[in-house]
């Protein structure tokens, strides 16, 4: 029962933090999401496979395109990863 209270408790926190502090608008790794936000077609997926700080992550950013797509809401990706991480950790226990 500790174990689950404290994994609630920081899961809790976490939502917390991301809804507080967490700017609503893109900022750092979040701006090469920014033009592909509005882009269709071949260029859309030359820029997945462009490079970002010497690495190609075209399935982390298919993933934030697609839920900011989606949603409408820049964040969503941050609170999906916190209950990826969540879920994880849930596993666990």
């Amino acid at each position: 029962m500790f174990v689950w209270a404290v994994w609630l408790a920081m899961l809790a926190w976490a939502v917390a933090y991301v809804a507080s502090f967490r700017p609503a608008v893109p900022m750092q790794d979040d701006l090469s999401l920014v033009e592909a936000r509005w882009l269709d077609g071949e260029l859309f997926f030359t820029r997945l496979w462009s490079q970002h700080n010497e690495h190609r992550i075209p399935l982390p950013r298919l993933v934030m395109w697609s839920l900011d797509r989606t949603t409408g809401y820049f964040l969503a990706s941050s609170f999906v990863s916190i209950a990826l991480w969540a879920a994880i950790a849930a596993d666990m226990v």
